[in-house]
Parts: C-alpha cells; sequence; structure tokens
C-alpha cells in the first residue's frame, strides 16, 4: 500500500504537550529527531473514516503522539497521546467516535504496528582492476674528458759575472694556460614506457523491494452503554433560572443572596459557543454555583474508570481587594456545608492567598481532606480542567490544559454519590460582583461492565 505524501523528516517538540506539538499529515511521517522521551507531534482531526497516516519514529527515544482537539487515540481518554517506542512504526486508522443522542463530538483512531516492506540492501562494489606498469628508457652514454693543454716553455734569466754575487735576475714570466677541450654531449633520455590498461569496473548489484504487508483489519465503533459513553453539556440553550433541572445534567441554581447564574452579560468572544456567565452579586460571601441533582448526580468512584472535564474563562483573577474561590468537580455536602467544607469531594479550587495563587488538585473524604500543589498559577483566558478516576477507585490523576498535574491517591470519596458542580464564592470581608464563564463539561465513562 503506497502512503503518499511522504513527509520531510520531522522534529518532535522538545518537552512534550500537545500545544505546541509538531503538526502531522495524511500519509508517511518519518519523525528522526526526538531529542528525549516524551518529545511529542500532534494528529490531524478525525474527519474522514478509513483515512490512515504512518507515524515512523527513527529515532533512539519515546515518541508521544497527541490526537487533535476531542480526538482519541484506542481506548485512552481524550487528548491523552499514544506513545510509540524507539525505532518503531505505527499506523493510525481514522473511524468516526459516535455519543448516544448527541452530535458527533470527536474523532478516534486505532493504531496497529506498522508491517510494510524495506528496501534490499546495495550489492557489494567489484574489486579494483589493476595498475598497468612501463618500462624506464636508458640512460644515454657520458661525453668523453677533452685533452689537457700544453705546458707553456720556461723562461731564460743570463748568468752574472763570477765575483762579487750580482743581483739575481728577475724570474721569467709564466706561460700560458692550455686551453679547456670541450665537454662531451650528453645522451638523449629514453622515452617513458606506454601506461598499462585500467582494470575493468565491478558491477553492482541492487536487492529487491521487500513485499508491502498486508493491511490490517478494520475496527468498530462501539456505541454500546454497557461498554462506555460521554455526556456532553455545551450549554447552547443558554441558562434560564427560572428553570429548575437544566440540560443533561440537570443543573440548578444555587447561587444565595444576589448570586446567579445567567447568559453573557456582554460579548465574550467568537470561538466559544453556548456560554453560562457564574455572577456572585456583590455581598460579603455571596456566590454562584451550578449542581446537578438526581440521577445525574449519581457519580461514583471503583469499579469503573471516568473522567470529567471543564472549560472555563476566569476574566479577572482574585486580588487582596476584589478576593473570591473558585472551585469545580464533584461533592456531596453530608453533614459540612456548600460550597465550603462538603463531605466528600473531588476537583480544583483557586484563591490568590492560597497555595500563591496556584491551583490546587483537591480529595476530600468524611471531612479530611488532601489539598496538592500543582505547581500551576491561575491565568486568565480559557483553560481544560480535568480529572481522571482509575476503575479501582485508588487514584485520581489531575491534568490542566491537557498536561498532567499529578495525582491524588489518599481522602478519595469511596462510599458516596457525587454530584456535579461549579462555583465561585466572594470571601467575607469582600462585596465585589465577581463573575466567571463556563463554556462546556464533559463526563466520559469507561467500561461498565453491567
Amino acid at each position: 500500500m503506497n502512503y503518499d505524501p511522504i513527509s520531510l523528516p520531522l522534529t518532535a517538540h522538545p518537552g512534550g504537550g500537545r500545544a505546541s506539538a509538531t503538526p502531522l499529515v495524511p500519509g508517511w511521517n518519518i519523525v528522526e529527531n526526538v531529542a528525549s522521551d516524551g518529545d511529542s507531534v500532534v494528529m490531524p482531526a478525525a474527519y474522514e473514516v478509513s483515512t490512515m497516516i504512518v507515524v515512523d519514529n527513527r529515532s533512539a527515544h519515546t515518541l508521544n503522539v497527541y490526537p487533535y482537539d476531542q480526538d482519541v487515540i484506542n481506548a485512552l481518554s481524550v487528548a491523552a497521546p499514544y506513545t510509540i517506542p524507539a525505532l518503531t512504526a505505527i499506523q493510525f486508522t481514522c473511524f468516526r467516535e459516535l455519543i448516544a443522542g448527541q452530535p458527533s463530538t470527536g474523532g478516534k483512531w486505532v493504531t496497529t504496528p506498522f508491517t510494510g516492506g524495506i528496501v534490499g540492501p546495495t550489492g557489494p562494489a567489484g574489486p579494483t582492476g589493476p595498475t598497468g606498469a612501463g618500462a624506464t628508457g636508458a640512460t644515454g652514454p657520458s661525453g668523453a674528458t677533452g685533452p689537457t693543454g700544453a705546458t707553456g716553455p720556461t723562461g731564460i734569466g743570463a748568468t752574472g759575472p763570477t765575483g762579487v754575487t750580482g743581483a739575481t735576475g728577475p724570474a721569467g714570466a709564466t706561460g700560458p694556460v692550455g686551453a679547456t677541450g670541450p665537454t662531451g654531449f650528453t645522451g638523449a633520455t629514453g622515452a617513458t614506457g606506454v601506461t598499462g590498461a585500467t582494470g575493468p569496473t565491478g558491477a553492482s548489484i541492487t536487492g529487491a523491494t521487500g513485499p508491502t504487508g498486508a493491511t490490517g483489519p478494520s475496527g468498530s465503533v462501539n456505541n454500546n452503554p454497557v461498554d462506555g459513553y460521554t455526556i456532553f453539556e455545551d450549554f447552547l440553550g443558554g441558562y434560564d433560572p427560572s428553570v429548575s433541572s437544566l440540560g443533561v445534567f440537570a443543573f440548578t441554581n444555587l447561587g444565595n443572596v444576589a448570586g446567579n447564574v445567567s447568559a453573557p452579560s456582554a460579548f465574550v468572544d467568537n470561538g466559544h459557543l453556548g456560554i453560562v456567565q457564574l455572577n456572585t452579586g456583590g455581598n460579603a460571601s455571596d456566590y454562584a454555583a451550578l449542581l446537578s441533582i438526581g440521577a445525574s448526580g449519581q457519580f461514583a468512584i471503583g469499579g469503573y474508570s471516568w473522567s470529567m472535564e471543564f472549560l472555563v474563562n476566569i476574566p479577572a483573577l482574585s486580588t487582596a481587594g476584589a478576593r473570591f474561590t473558585v472551585q469545580m468537580g464533584v461533592l456531596n455536602q453530608g453533614s459540612g456545608s456548600f460550597p465550603a467544607t462538603p463531605d466528600e469531594l473531588i476537583g480544583f479550587r483557586y484563591t490568590d492567598n492560597v497555595n500563591s495563587g496556584k491551583w490546587q488538585r483537591v480529595t476530600r473524604h468524611s471531612a479530611t481532606e488532601t489539598a496538592t500543589d500543582t505547581g500551576v498559577a491561575a491565568a486568565t483566558g480559557w483553560h481544560k480542567f480535568k480529572f481522571v478516576v482509575n476503575a479501582a477507585g485508588t487514584s485520581i490523576e489531575f491534568f490542566i490544559d491537557g498536561v498532567s498535574v499529578g495525582s491524588n491517591t489518599t481522602n478519595l470519596p469511596t462510599s458516596a454519590y457525587l454530584a456535579l458542580f461549579m462555583c465561585q464564592q466572594e470571601s467575607a470581608g469582600d462585596a465585589t460582583n465577581s463573575k466567571m464563564y463556563a463554556d462546556y463539561i464533559t463526563f466520559n465513562c469507561g467500561a461498565t461492565g453491567r
């Protein structure tokens, strides 16, 4: 099977996460550069059934592959990454994920190991031929030495008279030196021998291409509520305080005194349809809250896995002059008070003068609480908050904007039904009318075994 197009070699996003992950394209994606385990890439939206994508991790590190937006991979939760081992290729096949009674909200990718053929090795190079040998020409003979010149005659002086010895006569002149004979000619240099012929080049044989691996079987879409389901509230109908049971979670408005829930009082933005606004009302200790009631409030932990996700916007943060607390999750008031001290709780909590203004992940059982620092400072604008309960009911993992911020394993509410809630409450000494927005709340349930 062909996988076109084939991407240029890709580099995974250092440090991982989905927000800045390197985008993939339909076809064959070669990821050569993965600097460390968990660096990330992100899939395109799963819109077209049977779309196939191959992700080829050619590095020595593991690679995290994130789904797009609300898509999922296999049985993983929404936005959870699929990890590809080093030097491994995985094929992703698109299937639509349908939710009973609701519009399609996300797609699903199903993975299979990629077993496609490879190109055979290049044949060995032939041996190099021998170098040709040429004989060196003989050296020519030396020229003969010329004759020695003749010696000049000896000068003759006159003999002085006998008696007084006369002066010695002058020495005769030295005769001329004979001429040097001519130098003999140098013999001619012998011709260079002929270079030997170059040996033939060895033949190169390319190995045959391996066969294409068989296509994996098609997966199936399962909408059986016994095996799992999703409930999604997008507030597209707004919020009518006169209605005592609103939306799929049967929300009721629990604002006290002047606190209330309403449609937005002004335009928020174009990117979020269906928004409700929580208004604390402007009195000290006032709050605005949504709380599910009846059967929709009967969540429990243990026996199956499930998750809850909120998309909210706090337009102005809590300060010393306008202090408030935000909480969201599930709770059971029991003999405690709402919303500050319920007996049972799972969720997120924020105020500026606790934990240095950073979000806390909170679990509470029989009025005893575990509140743990997430390390994430509160910020204005839209942000996602999610927690995932494992099937055994022994651990709850928390996520902010798709990134895990740790798990709680103590003071888990294991023996009570829990109602979905969201709340903003002014401090006892503050009378500011604070507000926040909610875009959606989604509940995803794994296999129940019913």
